[in-house]
């Protein structure tokens, strides 16, 4: 069995005076591995333009502060999710029953959470860049 995919995407990307701006993102996802479930994982990036904002000395030429936050995810392998009934007999009575090592009907995606904050500052002879980010994984 194959794992099908399928999810919707949308972005929204704004700007203000050429100096702010924000990107939004949301993907609503659905996986064969987990029926009837669907996901959505958003983002947002916020970025300033400082040295477009305020002005900077002559030989200043870049300055950018970013915050941003996205989740991402992943769907587990296939039949991972299945729960799988065996059989037993006593007596000439049948019953199915589900083992504990099988499938998990309670199963969710991976999901990881991340924060990043950055600063970028460029001038005609050098530039740094400085970023901190964080991973939460669920």
């Amino acid at each position: 069995m194959e794992l099908l995919k399928t999810g919707y995407m949308g972005t929204l990307s704004l700007g203000w005076d050429n100096y702010l701006f924000l990107e939004l993102t949301g993907r609503q996802e659905r996986s064969s591995t987990l029926k009837d479930q669907s996901f959505f994982y958003p983002s947002a990036n916020l970025s300033f333009l400082f040295s477009n904002a305020f002005r900077m000395p002559a030989w200043w030429n870049h300055g950018k502060l970013r915050l941003s936050y996205g989740v991402v995810g992943n769907a587990p392998e296939t039949y991972a999710a299945n729960i799988i009934y065996e059989q037993g007999s006593d007596n000439g009575f049948i019953w199915n029953y589900v083992p504990s090592s099988w499938g998990n009907a309670n199963i969710r995606p991976r999901k990881k959470y991340e924060y990043e904050i950055g600063l970028k500052a460029s001038s005609s002879t050098t530039g740094w860049a400085s970023t901190y980010p964080t991973t939460t994984t669920a």
